[in-house]
């Protein structure tokens, strides 16, 4: 079980990664019949649905990480500060 943000962040690319590479695996065996077609096509949505899930998680993640660059932080209104001033 991953326990740092770290590992979670890497786990989540490399199973997107997976889920990619299994969708083009798939891809590569051509359905003949309807049946065929309907099955592979039904497991390649849940297959880009779950990429899409995980993605969305870490754009989440990444929203919520703090932001070290003083120039880019906001306080928690969402304002940013003000501009230093050079003398």
């Amino acid at each position: 079980m991953a326990s740092t943000l770290l590992e979670r962040t890497r786990e989540s690319h490399e199973e997107i990664e997976r889920l990619e590479r299994a969708v083009c695996a798939d891809f590569r065996h051509e359905a003949v019949t309807h049946k065929e077609r309907l099955a592979q096509n039904h497991r390649v949505r849940s297959m880009l649905d779950d990429a899409a899930t995980k993605a969305k998680r870490l754009v989440r993640a990444s929203h919520e990480l703090p932001i070290r660059n003083p120039k880019h932080a906001k306080d928690h209104h969402g304002n940013a500060p003000p501009p230093a001033r050079i003398s």
